[in-house]
This record gives structure tokens, C-alpha cells and sequence, in this order.
């Protein structure tokens, strides 16, 4: 984005660390659905929980993007190294990439949406 042309509130609904957040949240819910199904193992979900978008890192996760070509594959492999061994493996279940990445870029829509009908009805 082009700093002149965006206020605080849109640039930070775009930024990597809001994305990242919503994957987390995303991967998170759908483990939460697989353990009540008792189709992973209990505490699967919670091992997503206790990963922090800070825990990522941005520098890790570029390398990680620049290595692997793919986005949403350096954000898995970061979250593989951040949770407990035993649980990585369910990780992602029943989801596609694009389940997860759509998902955060409709709320992402949602949100900015929800930002400039505001700016728009101020001036109106």
C-alpha cells in the first residue's frame, strides 16, 4: 500500500500480521470441529492457541516463503515448528489453501468494507 493514500486502520486490516492472525484463528476453529468429531486428538486446537502472530516472525516466515514458493505453505511449516510435534500432523485437515486463504480475505473485505462505508457516511 501507498502510505499517502491509506489511513492507520486499512493498512493494519491488510497487513501480514492481521492475515496471519486470521489463518491462525481459521486453522484453530477447524481443529476445534475435528476434536469435538473426536476425529484428532484433544489439545490439537490448543497447541494453535498458544501460538502468538509475534511467535511467526515476519523475517522466518519470509525465508520460509522465498524457500517453499508458497505463502500459505511457509506459514504451516512456521506453525509446525511453533506447536507440539504430535499435533502437526493434523493440522490443516479437510482444508485447502485456498479454504483458509479465502476465508480471511473475505473478513479482511468485511472489515475494509466496513472502514470506508464509515468514511464514506461522515462525509454524506
Amino acid at each position: 500500500m501507498i502510505d499517502r493514500y491509506t489511513s492507520l486502520e486499512i493498512e493494519s486490516i491488510w497487513s501480514n500480521e492481521t492475515r496471519w492472525d486470521l489463518w491462525l484463528k481459521i486453522e484453530r476453529l477447524a481443529c476445534e470441529g475435528w476434536e469435538k468429531l473426536k476425529k484428532i486428538p484433544k489439545g490439537t486446537a490448543m497447541s494453535i492457541r498458544e501460538v502468538k502472530v509475534s511467535d511467526l516472525d515476519s523475517y522466518k516466515m519470509e525465508v520460509l516463503e522465498n524457500e517453499v514458493k508458497h505463502e500459505f505453505l511457509a506459514f504451516l511449516t512456521r506453525l509446525n515448528e511453533l506447536t507440539k510435534p504430535e499435533h502437526n500432523r493434523f493440522f490443516h485437515r479437510g482444508l485447502t489453501s485456498s479454504d483458509v486463504l479465502d476465508t480471511a480475505f473475505a473478513f479482511q473485505l468485511r472489515e475494509a468494507g466496513r472502514v470506508i462505508r464509515g468514511v464514506v457516511m461522515d462525509v454524506i
